[in-house]
């Protein structure tokens, strides 16, 4: 029998040890995403019609209609995502306009690749690489964090 483990495994784990319990091996979820969780899935899914050839900020917009109720609702804690993913958005993809990464396919997919590492004897390590990327004859593996606040200088 092989037992994964993950980033977000360990972290819970060293975090509190209830909360890895209930998350983990009780399965049980919040009932709804914190704001940086919220916000990097939808990065990410920008980022993933990015790769696949599509405008991301069409997919920016398909979200914000789906979701625009529970947008509205949840103004308080999620401020106005849309908007604040749109401005960060903009400046990324101009920062790499002239300079563009490019995403290298692996198994017909440009973005969101999973992968298992086996660490010791029956403990593999399962996570997913965002993208491997080209930029100046280098490849890079590419990956999009969002946290609540950035370290300090």
């Amino acid at each position: 029998m092989t037992y994964y483990v993950s980033n977000s495994k360990v972290n819970d784990w060293r975090t509190c040890h209830k909360k890895f319990e209930f998350k983990h091996e009780e399965k049980i979820q919040k009932k709804k995403r914190s704001r940086p969780l919220k916000f990097g899935g939808i990065v990410h899914k920008m980022h993933e019609a990015d790769a696949a050839g599509q405008d991301p900020f069409d997919k920016l917009a398909e979200i914000n209609l789906k979701e625009y109720d529970l947008f509205e609702s949840e103004r308080e804690e999620y401020g106005n995502i849309v908007d604040d993913i749109r401005y960060i958005m903009r400046g990324y993809y101009a920062y790499y306009e002239d300079e563009p990464l490019i995403l290298v396919p692996y198994k017909k997919r440009r973005a969101e690749h999973p992968f298992e590492v086996d660490i010791a004897k029956g403990i593999t390590c399962k996570g997913t690489i965002d993208a491997v990327s080209r930029m100046k004859k280098k490849l890079w593996l590419t990956e999009h964090k969002n946290h609540k606040s950035f370290p300090s200088a």
